[in-house]
């Protein structure tokens, strides 16, 4: 029987530190009918010539070259030569600076397979912590959207999940937008009636204070409180809206937390503080979680007056 070629596409940036563990954890994989797209984001350290040497050695590994664009883009350019493969129809995404165990792909699949369903999703692992059971479970769309909620089994982030080709095809990650994950996660889980999760952490996170999540926050941080109302604005309506309210919600709080030192520098800080205020006094503070992002604002920082409730 024919095995699926699975796709992977790893988004390269100045990663030339990790990028050789990050490939040799990928070439290594126990289910070999891959084939992983390396997409240069503009890199102008010598990842490049890394990337050349694995295509060189390995027929599986392709190599593209883009103008610096950021990860939406470079993930962007991998889906849409994924796109163009007639051979691949499951794909999944791989941070350069990241690291999978050698059977990250064999057991997505195998949990797609044994589960029938769209999507699979694995644990992420912090370089610390148990790694997991690795027993599988097979969640309806609704089951997983309030996982998702909860921040388990389907991550805010493409790099623990396993995709079909229709499911990537009806959205992009958002151009020139910080917090790409954010604004594409939810869609993902909208356009599926199944998700499969296997409680086993097979994807292993750097957290490095390089990294572009973990650099100084400033106005393009307010990506992500825009991603926050578009989800809002998505589950208005629907049983998962209180869920979606608080998640805004604490995105805002965040953010003006974050930003309160260096308010006269980021001019998002009093547009956040002015969409915060007027969402409580509208509509208050929904019983879905959230529990001390209130007080925290009121009490430390004086910035937001708690109306009565």
């Amino acid at each position: 029987m024919k095995k699926d070629v699975i796709t992977i596409v790893v988004p390269v940036y100045n990663t030339e530190e990790y990028l050789e563990e990050c490939l040799d954890s990928l070439i290594r994989q126990s289910y070999s009918d891959i084939h992983i797209i390396c997409v240069n984001d503009g890199s102008t350290d010598g990842s490049q010539e890394i990337i050349e040497r694995y295509k060189n050695e390995d027929l599986r590994v392709s190599s593209y070259l883009i103008p610096n664009s950021g990860a939406a883009s470079a993930r962007n350019y991998g889906i849409d030569r994924f796109m163009e493969d007639r051979e691949s129809d499951l794909i999944t995404f791989v941070d350069s600076d990241d690291t999978v165990e050698v059977d990250f792909i064999e057991k997505l699949y195998e949990t797609m397979l044994e589960c029938n369903a769209e999507v699979s999703t694995c644990d992420l692992y912090r370089f610390k912590g148990d790694r997991g059971t690795r027993k599988k479970k097979l969640y309806t769309s609704k089951e997983a959207t309030y996982e998702y909620f909860k921040d388990r089994v389907f991550y805010e982030s493409p790099c623990c999940k396993l995709l079909k080709k229709e499911t990537v095809n009806r959205v992009r990650f958002r151009n020139g937008k910080h917090y790409e994950d954010t604004f594409i996660c939810y869609q993902w889980l909208s356009n599926v009636n199944s998700v499969a999760h296997i409680d086993y952490a097979s994807y292993n996170v750097r957290v490095r204070s390089g990294s572009s999540t973990r650099a100084q926050y400033g106005n393009h941080n307010y990506d992500k409180v825009e991603a926050g109302l578009e989800i809002y604005e998505h589950y208005k309506g629907t049983e998962f809206e209180n869920l979606a309210y608080n998640k805004y919600l604490g995105i805002l709080f965040y953010f003006i937390i974050k930003t309160n030192g260096i308010k006269k520098t980021v001019n998002k800080n009093k547009t956040a503080i002015d969409e915060a205020k007027n969402l409580i006094k509208k509509n208050g503070f929904r019983n879905a979680g959230l529990r001390f992002y209130p007080f925290i604002l009121a009490t430390k920082l004086n910035l937001i007056s708690i109306p009565r409730i």
